[in-house]
C-alpha cells in the first residue's frame, strides 16, 4: 500500500490492487486500506486528500477534513465564521472530524 501510493497510485486503485495480490476479497482490502490509511494520517506520516480546515469554539480547537470540493463547498460556509489559523487552540490537539462519500 505504501509503495503504490509512493509511485502516484490513486488512492481508489489501491484496494483491488491489494485484493489482487493478496487474493482477498476486495471488500477487506479496502477496509485494511482505509485503517492503515487513517492510522498513517494519524501519526503524520500521510495527507488524507482533498481538504482540511482548521476552526475554533470557545478556544477549543476542531478539524474538518472535506474529502472533496462538493462537500467542502456545502459545510465550509456553515463554519466559516469559526475557521482559524492552524496553531489556533492554546497547544490544544484539535478534534478531527471526517465526512465520508
Amino acid at each position: 500500500m505504501w509503495e503504490k501510493r509512493a509511485e502516484g497510485v490513486p488512492d481508489a486503485d489501491i484496494p483491488q490492487l491489494t485484493a489482487m495480490h493478496y487474493g482477498i476479497d476486495v471488500e477487506q482490502a479496502r477496509d485494511d486500506f482505509g485503517k492503515t490509511l487513517l492510522r498513517w494520517q494519524a501519526e503524520g506520516l500521510a495527507e488524507p486528500p482533498g481538504n482540511y480546515r482548521h476552526y475554533s469554539i470557545g478556544g477549543v480547537p476542531f478539524g474538518v477534513h472535506y474529502p472533496n470540493v462538493t462537500m467542502e463547498s456545502v459545510v465550509a460556509p456553515i463554519f466559516a465564521h469559526l475557521e482559524c489559523a492552524r496553531n489556533a487552540g492554546n497547544g490544544q490537539s484539535p478534534k478531527e472530524f471526517r465526512s465520508r462519500n
